[in-house]
């Protein structure tokens, strides 16, 4: 088997082995899977698109892996392909038909070499293709943490805001609470004036009863002196 049939059936067998990483597809008319024992009953649960997608997404190593296979392969072929070609060119030289032989043998290189490069491009696109989901990823990390933040601020900036309702409202019920000590201060100073001012008329009206009884006294028995 010559190289560019080799590589031909190589590229084939990869595309089979991406296309069932990336898709999987069940074949039409199956038959379907005896259910597991005590499984009846039990709703089976239908991943949705973007987790089927998760899940059969190959792996960025393995893609990465196998770029490298191919371009390591893509050289390979090329420098293989050089070497054929200048072994018959130099078996064209000991023919009759030199120049036939050489334009032969130029096709095939030619061939060859499109083949290697052309597989050298694929290992290129998957590794660019890595680094775009990598990109993307970056960006979705960025943009999550971006919103986390957002997040934290929005609710630091509320718990502040509630903090700073509550202190306020600390202050106000402690002025008030001061202000309604004040009011019950004066209300009971008030009440303490007005018992003992009641309590001072009350012992001087005693005393002037006392007063005038004993002057009364006084009166009575000046009277009865000759």
């Amino acid at each position: 088997m010559n190289i560019s049939a080799s590589r031909a059936v190589a590229r084939v067998a990869f595309g089979l082995l991406l296309g069932a990483s990336i898709c999987f597809c069940p074949l039409a008319g199956a038959e379907e899977a005896d259910p597991e024992p005590g499984s009846e009953g039990r709703e089976e649960r239908v991943l949705t698109a973007p987790e089927i997608a998760l899940e059969a997404a190959p792996d960025d190593a393995f893609l990465l892996d196998k770029a490298a296979s191919m371009r390591r392969q893509a050289e390979a072929d090329e420098a293989a392909a050089l070497q054929l070609f200048a072994e018959e060119e130099a078996r064209c030289y000991r023919k009759f038909f030199v120049n036939d032989c050489l334009n032969t043998a130029k096709r095939k290189r030619v061939d060859q070499v499109n083949a290697a490069r052309a597989l050298d491009l694929e290992g290129r696109r998957l590794e660019r293709e890595v680094k775009r989901r990598e990109v993307e990823a970056r960006q979705a990390q960025r943009e999550v943490e971006t919103k986390t933040r957002e997040e934290d601020l929005a609710a630091q900036g509320e718990a502040f805001r509630a903090e700073q309702e509550r202190r306020a409202t600390e202050r106000e019920q402690r002025v008030a609470d001061k202000e309604r000590q004040s009011e019950e201060y004066r209300k009971r100073h008030a009440e303490e004036e007005q018992a003992r001012r009641i309590k001072l008329e009350e012992r001087a009206r005693r005393d002037a009863d006392r007063a005038e009884r004993r002057a009364e006294q006084e009166r009575k028995k000046a009277e009865m002196l000759p």
